[in-house]
């Protein structure tokens, strides 16, 4: 799987976009460890980290 650019310049990581992205991405991943099982994947929180 290659992970497409989640986070742009402007720090919109949080909008609408991104977090499809985001969910499909961990769908893909969980659906290949666990199977058909998995439908979809609920984000719960996320917060910013600043390094």
């Amino acid at each position: 799987m290659t992970m497409p650019m989640l986070v742009d310049l402007d720090g919109e990581f949080t909008n609408a976009n991104n977090l499809d992205i985001l969910r499909s991405a961990l769908r893909e991943v969980a659906q290949k460890d666990m199977g058909d099982q998995i439908s979809d994947v609920l984000i719960v929180e996320i917060a910013r980290q600043d390094y």
